[in-house]
């Protein structure tokens, strides 16, 4: 490390356009002035500094790279900014590679929930935790923070002046660059640095049983091998990034995977991916795939983690798989929906006051989002385009239902919440960050859009991610009803321990085979 490397120290800001948010930091920075003016310390916000004929995109990055500290400006509108969320994923993925010459500052302007946006481990201001726009005297707080932010950036100084080894991301470069054989083999790169040894999920993930009796590790104890991969190895391109939420979802789709993916260790990003390859008609390249799980629900995760599988693979389509609950008596569970449209349902909702002033309600605004279209129709053409594929996709899950739901079977068809045969069905989807469990929560929804036919979580963070990028990638989303969103979830969720939301699981992923088999998704040239 330069000793010299603070000399001149570069602040990369990170708000939300919202004027409220924006306020904020103005008075905030009038709090920092006189430190930052005193040792030339330089701000930088892509919402007020970017001057006209500028190249937005460019100007951002060569920011982003050059910083050495990073504010993030947190409210719901920071996670609601796909802007924010892209250069905040960028911003981790500096500090991962390089510690010792990257901070993070994350400052609580506004209510919202920072704490699924991948922030335990950094120390959040102010220190209490609670949000500058709530404190009494927000001048008296903001100096604080003002504070407590030249405290940090004093301490980084001090130890950057006695650090001179190079970073943990400078060594790995090294040793990745030095090695002479990066050798192919088969559509994969093997890496001739140390190959790590290690069960890739562990004993506490038991034994998730799945529509072919398989568990998630092929072998409950079995371990197996993983790669350490780096950006800066030979680029893999994707043609299809497979998103998933949950571990329990995953661990279907890893059943169909696991004796021929290969899970990877990325260290730029931190996660862990499964690579593979699916099968094309006769004569045609297979697809090559790259998938991998969040670890849990929201939108905020969602817009992470595709931001993530878009830097480091470059799929040429996205697609999110899941599970939701159904908002129309037509969706039954285990039918596939294919979003055409992916309606972000609480984005800029105004909490407004009610006629009698005694409460208040909420307002829908919302962002909506629209899938590829080709790929829509695609999938619309399945059923006739491909009749053999399409009945096999049936006749799976027919056989999933007979082996999984035998007990109930009779019981959930009378009721009237299965099929005897799953079916395909386009439409809209509801999108947040709020469980369904309510009818009274259904009928509030669909005041905004009559045309719901499902509810789920994370498909608007890819979506937002993806709108943001400069050549956009395909995007399809597949969710396959688990159950009806209403009061009895809980009971239904129980029904063998989880069993119809693995069958509904299955048949999302075991239609995405279909159409990959049936090369209705585009492939990289």
């Amino acid at each position: 490390m330069n000793p010299g490397y603070y000399m001149n120290i570069k602040v990369f800001v990170n708000c939300s356009r919202k004027d409220k948010d924006e306020l904020l930091w103005q008075n905030l920075k009038i709090q920092l002035t006189p430190y930052t003016a005193k040792h030339n310390i330089q701000l930088w916000n892509a919402n007020q500094d970017i001057k006209p004929g500028q190249n937005i995109k460019q100007e951002i990055d060569t920011h982003l790279q050059a910083a050495h500290i990073f504010f993030f400006l947190l409210s719901a509108d920071y996670f609601s900014d796909s802007r924010c969320m892209q250069q905040h994923q960028q911003a981790l993925m500096r500090q991962q590679q390089d510690k010792e010459s990257v901070t993070i500052i994350p400052i609580l302007l506004r209510h919202c929930s920072w704490e699924d946006a991948d922030l335990e481990n950094i120390q959040l201001l102010p220190l209490d935790h609670n949000p500058i726009a709530s404190a009494t005297d927000p001048d008296k707080l903001m100096r604080q923070v003002s504070q407590e932010i030249r405290a940090i950036i004093e301490q980084r100084r001090s130890a950057n002046e006695v650090h001179t080894q190079p970073s943990q991301s400078d060594q790995a470069r090294a040793t990745l660059t030095s090695s002479s054989e990066h050798k192919k083999k088969g559509n994969s790169y093997t890496n001739p640095a140390p190959v790590i040894n290690a069960s890739v999920f562990g004993n506490n993930y038991g034994q998730i049983i799945n529509n072919h009796g398989s568990n998630f590790s092929n072998g409950g104890t079995q371990a197996r091998e993983f790669r350490v991969s780096n950006s800066l190895q030979q680029d893999e391109i994707m043609d299809i990034g497979i998103i998933i939420a949950l571990k329990e979802e995953f661990a279907v789709l890893y059943a169909d995977i696991a004796n021929s993916c290969e899970a990877i260790n990325d260290i730029d990003t931190g996660e862990y991916y499964y690579q593979f390859e699916r099968p094309s008609r006769a004569n045609t390249r297979p697809y090559r795939c790259i998938a991998t799980f969040i670890g849990n629900m929201g939108p905020v995760k969602a817009t992470l983690q595709t931001q993530k599988m878009i830097t480091r693979w470059h799929p040429s389509t996205l697609v999110m798989v899941g599970i939701a609950a159904s908002l129309n008596a037509d969706a039954k569970v285990g039918d596939v929906i294919i979003a055409d449209q992916i309606d972000a349902y609480l984005d800029n909702a105004k909490a407004a006051p009610m006629a009698n002033l005694e409460g208040y309600e909420l307002k829908f605004s919302g962002s909506v989002y629209r899938a590829t279209g080709s790929l829509i129709k695609a999938v619309q053409h399945f059923e006739f385009s491909s009749p053999t594929l399409f009945q096999s996709w049936q006749d799976q899950s027919k056989v999933a239902q007979q082996q999984l739901l035998a007990a109930q079977y009779t019981e959930l068809i009378k009721a009237g919440l299965l099929r005897e045969q799953a079916q395909i069905i386009e439409g809209h989807i509801a999108s947040g960050p709020i469980i369904g469990a309510s009818q009274a929560f259904q009928h509030w929804l669909k005041t905004h859009d009559r045309k719901y036919l499902a509810l789920e979580m994370e498909a608007a963070g890819l979506m937002a991610t993806v709108y943001e990028q400069t050549s956009p990638q395909n995007t399809l989303v597949l969710r396959a009803i688990s159950d009806n969103g209403d009061e009895a979830k809980k009971e239904l969720d129980n029904i063998g321990n989880g069993l119809l939301r693995r069958y509904a699981m299955g048949n999302a992923i075991k239609l995405l085979w279909g159409l990959l088999e049936a090369r209705l998704l585009p492939q990289h040239a």
